[in-house]
């Protein structure tokens, strides 16, 4: 399994979800009794990454693809890309932002229903940008994507509706290389 990096504790309603850094598992607590409620291994070809939220009854995390497991119970109920064998692999820390999920690829921004993690729009092609994928942050209204070698600012309305053209990207010189973009 791949490395787990270290991620924030999930807390919903009397679950803790967590991650430990030691651990091969994702653990959900209950933070009234201490007691474990269910437990997910990282392997099975599944590289359980980041936790990334609980949106209604769903665990989203990611690592090579996205995965939505039941908040109870602890078992797969989607996952994104759907083929295990798919080219099409995660790149950076996606971010789960009320019904939507950002799952960045190294090639393209996917934002995905966060809870059947189908598609809802066409991918954001990050090459054509001259970007690549990253950890992803919403700081307002502005997407922040830090990749590998600069940080970029993808700006407009990410939360509502989408436009369905994708933008042109407006760079800025070194040494502080970012580039704001609209949705």
């Amino acid at each position: 399994a791949a490395a787990l990096a270290p991620n924030p504790c999930l807390v919903h309603k009397d679950l803790a979800i967590v991650a430990p850094v030691d651990s091969q598992h994702i653990l959900a607590i209950d933070i009234t009794t201490g007691q474990l409620v269910w437990n997910v291994p990282r392997d099975n070809g599944m590289e359980l990454v980041h936790l990334l939220g609980v949106t209604r009854d769903r665990v989203i995390a990611s690592g090579n693809a996205t995965y939505a497991f039941d908040l109870y119970s602890g078992k797969l109920r989607a996952r994104f890309p759907s083929a295990p064998e798919t080219a099409t692999r995660g790149y950076g820390r996606g971010l789960l932002a009320g019904n939507q999920l950002y799952w960045p690829t190294r090639r393209a921004l996917f934002l995905l229903d966060a809870y059947s993690l189908s598609p809802v729009r066409q991918p954001v092609h990050l090459e054509r940008l001259g970007l690549q994928g990253g950890n992803l942050v919403l700081v307002g209204r502005t997407l922040l994507l830090a990749g590998s070698q600069r940080m970029s600012a993808l700006r407009g309305s990410p939360l509502g509706a989408v436009p369905g053209s994708t933008p042109a990207a407006h760079q800025v010189s070194p040494p502080r290389q970012t580039s704001a973009n609209r949705f």
